[in-house]
């Protein structure tokens, strides 16, 4: 009798808690592309002030913390079980997936989707903060495009962190109950 193996479910706080941490980056890499974009188009729209930035984060820290528990509930309905994540485990540790980059196009599509939620949050808030904002869509592809470099650099950060703790041992395996 075969028994079906079941992953440890990833804990809500776990969810919130790296949604917040990459969404923060990637937030903040978006912002400074804003920036970037704006200096390169020759365009002075992107204005908000240091004490904007902050109240459009944390209204966007709410947004994050939504996404989390969304992406949760999205993810118990298509794995109940986690046996997808585990084959996923089993195979990035076994290098027949990702050897270098961790996720590499998730980064890829997160850094860009996270360059226009950025800018769209911007933007939706710009009247009832009085910011100076006007972006127009060259100046969010043009950021959003930018920021992908900060999803490259983070997939690689990850991928060396992860080539470090195996080479150490000290990568775990897939748990599974």
């Amino acid at each position: 009798m075969t028994t079906k193996k079941e992953m440890n479910p990833i804990s809500l706080w776990t969810w919130i808690w790296v949604t917040l941490l990459w969404g923060s980056i990637f937030h903040f890499t978006s912002l400074f592309m804003l920036h970037k974009a704006g200096a390169w188009l020759g365009t002075n729209s992107f204005n908000p002030t240091f004490g904007q930035s902050m109240m459009v984060y944390a209204m966007f820290s709410i947004v994050m913390v939504l996404t989390a528990l969304v992406a949760r509930s999205v993810k118990q309905v298509l794995d109940p079980t986690g046996e997808k994540q585990l084959q996923r485990q089993r195979e990035v540790l076994a290098g027949k997936r990702e050897k270098l980059f961790v996720s590499f196009a998730g980064s890829l599509a997160t850094s860009f989707g996270f360059g226009v939620l950025t800018a769209a949050t911007y933007m939706l808030l710009a009247g009832f903060l009085k910011m100076d904002v006007q972006l127009t869509f060259v100046h969010i592809l043009t950021a959003s495009l930018f920021n992908v470099a900060a999803g490259v650099i983070a997939s690689i950060l990850v991928g060396v962190v992860f080539l470090v703790l195996k080479q150490m041992g000290k990568l775990p395996e897939p748990q599974s109950i």
